[in-house]
């Protein structure tokens, strides 16, 4: 939940995006004006059915570092960009305070609200459980002062090598559209295949990638991690795994700029990501044949014999 100068004073409700379907925003009369905070998809999804619902929406989408609605693909009706288009409000700036039932933007608009939405998202990057000296070791998102020089440099030296290649497979990458970039504040994710540090076969992180389903991508990771875990999988060589680690940070730098500065952001590669992982695995129960897998929609039903097939592989301890 975002936190905004003037919060105390505001007397407005405001609503995370996973209570929203609990809310009685919709049905209540009293709350008309609506204002819709983030700009990805559960954003979007909030302001369609709000504009549905005969309610005033207005979306903020802020101006230093937000995506915005052309990224995503909503899951409401195919009316979706009519329905925005006509009825919503759109800013794309950021709130500079909060202050009765006012939202006062940067650029000086001030907007009347009975309720804001925020769909925000959460932060992936806070790892409070683990102390600096862990975070480093494990390859998780830390200050870049907290890394030892020398281990700076290999990475730079790593992601130079993997840059100069995909610029040479991929040269329209070398030219990047006008945007605005947000600086990083840490360094990327440093985690083989985006769940195994490259210093500890103890621990996996799943869902710390940023695919396009997340439902398929957590049962992928998780069976990866299932194998690698239980010693079933035999991961090359340490240098290998540090230059693969390297051409996917520079791979998400590259293709999605801001977003993919801390390394763990495929979402448009995201079929070809996971079937790796579960290729790894030694799984094929889920694969469709050369055309469906270009021209037919993945859904869960897919990976539903992923489970069976593991225990027939592995065995079920």
């Amino acid at each position: 939940m975002p936190v905004f100068p003037g919060r105390a004073n505001f007397d407005a409700p405001m609503i995370y995006q996973k209570d929203f379907g609990q809310s009685s925003v919709l049905s209540d009369s009293d709350l008309h004006k609506v204002v819709v905070l983030g700009g990805g998809k559960s954003s979007a999804d909030m302001v369609y059915v709000c504009v549905k619902a005969g309610k005033s929406v207005t979306w903020i989408i802020r101006k230093t570092g937000g995506a915005g609605p052309g990224f995503l693909l909503s899951s409401q009706g195919k009316d979706f960009w009519d329905v925005i288009g006509q009825n919503v409000h759109i800013y794309l700036d950021d709130i500079t305070k909060v202050d009765k039932k006012l939202i006062h933007l940067s650029g000086a608009a001030k907007i009347l609200t009975d309720v804001i939405l925020c769909g925000t998202g959460w932060s992936k990057t806070s790892f409070d459980f683990f102390d600096a000296e862990e975070t480093v070791r494990l390859g998780l998102p830390h200050k870049l002062e907290e890394e030892q020089s020398e281990d700076l440099a290999e990475w730079a030296r790593y992601e130079k090598e993997a840059d100069s290649k995909i610029l040479a497979d991929f040269p329209m990458l070398a030219e990047a559209p006008k945007h605005f970039h947000k600086s990083p504040e840490t360094t990327p994710y440093r985690l083989y295949n985006g769940i195994a540090p490259l210093s500890d076969a103890s621990i996996a992180f799943v869902g710390f990638t940023s695919v396009a389903n997340y439902f398929r991508g957590v049962e992928c990771q998780a069976i990866w991690a299932t194998a690698y875990l239980d010693g079933k999988l035999a991961l090359p060589a340490l240098e290998v795994q540090k230059k693969r680690v390297a051409r996917t940070v520079a791979w998400s730098k590259r293709r999605y700029l801001s977003n993919g500065e801390l390394g763990n952001f495929p979402p448009l590669e995201s079929n070809f990501y996971l079937d790796g992982l579960l290729e790894e695995v030694g799984l094929r129960s889920h694969l469709k044949g050369w055309f469906s897998y270009y021209f037919v929609p993945s859904k869960a039903q897919d990976l539903a014999g992923l489970k069976e097939e593991y225990i027939t592989k592995y065995g079920s301890s």
